[in-house]
């Protein structure tokens, strides 16, 4: 078959659909994925080496970092006016060519499998009558009766509901029009249900483990697959020299990362994470910028920057991290524990899930950081014996999922399938 697959965002929304076209190569699946990259990042050597066709679209997202990483920018805004912002300032304005490649390539394709924020596929795909199906990371996105929405009081199934539908039509009158829009470039009014634009009425990959999601009860069109891992072409990229090296001369280090989120602030996340280093004691790698560069000599530090994580986590005693959907399970595939210090709501619920199952050693906000609390944190994780055989137990739980496998198969279903859409497990508004 002919697949396509479009995603927009950082490394946490690209990477893992790299892995997924990798999965469906070695089935063989033709797979083009269409990326449009919040930060500019160019993926095309990632998926030539998986055999996957890359195309950017947009070419550039045009987003202003330098301006988004400022504290005066963000001040206290709250997770709605933040998610107003990302949608108004980064996602709309990237729909325009990210409909026009879906568009194209849809002619061609058998199969479209996009992104929950990739509209513009689903809409193309809709029209040319393909099977499509939604990929979700984080399944605190995803109405749950079972479950209240994440921070919020479990009310039972009929008040877990009405939560749901305040969440969904707090995000409804928020984003409505840019939604609007672009439903009616193709003739079309969006769904009354806000969780019906984003989701699926077939299938929605939900890619994480649901080791993590013990007390979830999503049901269809929703499936959890499991982690999608890095596929093992890119997973066998040696590690720089200076880092093979610092970790051969003594004690496995602790590993601290911001990822991409670091770029909401560049100097505060550096000068954070050097910091919570030398108060923990502890010999670390730090993943700094592009260059990897300290500032300054340290026999106790080694700068880092763009690193093989399958490589390296499994020689490091414990992680800090921001708690992103795809740094979480590499973590945790590798078998070891965390402490995370989250940008947003969404990455301190993957802390909290780490932090229930034992694996965790605090969760904390980047702002206002707290560096004494953090080493601290780090310190008593990379030590205790007990939490790393947690980690260790869970990693091997979570590596034998085959997530991108049972993706695969679910892909290959829809597209087998012939039968009417199904309701999702809950309606919202």
């Amino acid at each position: 078959m002919r697949i396509l697959l479009q995603t927009w965002g950082t490394d946490g929304d690209i990477r893992p659909f790299i892995a997924l076209g990798a999965g469906l190569v070695l089935r063989g699946h033709t797979v083009t994925l269409a990326v449009g990259s919040l930060d500019d990042k160019d993926y095309g050597a990632m998926c030539k080496a998986v055999g996957v066709s890359c195309i950017r679209a947009p070419e550039r997202s045009n987003v202003d970092l330098r301006r988004w990483s400022t504290r005066e920018y963000w001040g206290a805004r709250g997770s709605l006016e933040v998610v107003r912002l990302l949608h108004e300032q980064a996602l709309f304005p990237a729909w325009g060519p990210m409909s026009e490649v879906a568009e194209r390539l849809c002619a061609t394709a058998d199969v479209a499998v996009g992104h929950f924020l990739a509209q513009p596929l689903r809409l193309a795909a809709e029209k040319r009558g393909l099977p499509f199906a939604s990929v979700v990371f984080w399944p605190g996105g995803v109405p749950d009766p079972m479950r209240p929405p994440e921070g919020a009081p479990r009310l039972g199934r009929i008040g877990n509901s009405l939560l749901w539908r305040t969440v969904f039509d707090q995000l409804k009158r928020t984003l409505i029009g840019g939604y609007r829009t672009l439903y009616r470039a193709y003739g079309r009014e969006p769904p009354s249900s806000f969780a019906d634009i984003w989701y699926s009425p077939r299938l929605n990959l939900v890619a994480c483990s649901a080791a993590l999601w013990a007390d979830a009860d999503i049901g269809a069109p929703h499936r959890f697959c499991g982690h999608w891992s890095t596929p093992c072409a890119l997973a066998s990229e040696s590690l720089p020299p200076e880092v093979e090296s610092f970790l051969s001369s003594g004690e496995p280090p602790v590993l601290l990362t911001f990822g991409s989120s670091g770029q909401v602030d560049p100097v505060g996340s550096e000068a954070l994470l050097i910091e919570i280093a030398e108060r923990s004691g502890l010999r670390a790698i730090v993943q700094l910028g592009p260059d990897g560069a300290l500032p300054r000599t340290s026999r106790q530090m080694c700068g880092a920057g763009v690193t093989n994580h399958a490589r390296l986590l499994p020689r490091c005693a414990a992680t800090l991290h921001h708690g992103g959907a795809g740094t979480t399970h590499a973590v945790l595939a590798a078998g070891r524990p965390s402490v995370v210090v989250g940008f947003m709501e969404e990455q301190m619920s993957w802390g909290r899930r780490l932090l229930s199952q034992g694996v965790c050693g605090g969760v904390f906000r980047f702002r206002p950081a707290k560096p004494a609390q953090m080493a601290s944190a780090l310190r008593r994780v990379a030590l205790d014996p007990a939490m790393r055989a947690r980690a260790r137990a869970l990693g091997k739980s979570i590596t034998t999922e085959d997530g991108v496998g049972n993706a695969v198969r679910a892909i290959e279903a829809l597209a087998a399938s012939k039968s009417e859409p199904r309701s999702g497990a809950l309606e919202v508004g």
